[in-house]
């Protein structure tokens, strides 16, 4: 189980920065990492900010939720 636990924990991980790096940055110095063009152009670009931003908060809250039982498997 531990280790279940253990390897959903590390691809929360990648997925948070991957997330994280897509995001245009708020201080308007251009796009993010990956340019963000594609749900730009496919939602608009508040509406993909704002799906970014819930994917964000997701992943972080399954990121404290699984570190918080990983340590109390171990």
């Amino acid at each position: 189980m531990f280790y279940f636990f253990l390897v959903v924990f590390i691809l929360i991980c990648i997925m948070l920065v991957g997330i994280i790096l897509i995001q245009s940055s708020k201080s308007g110095m251009g796009a993010g990492m990956a340019g963000n063009t594609a749900l730009n152009s496919a939602l608009g670009s508040a509406e993909a900010d704002k799906l970014l931003v819930r994917i964000t908060v997701g992943l972080a809250f399954l990121y404290m939720t699984i570190a918080i039982v990983l340590s109390y498997l171990n």
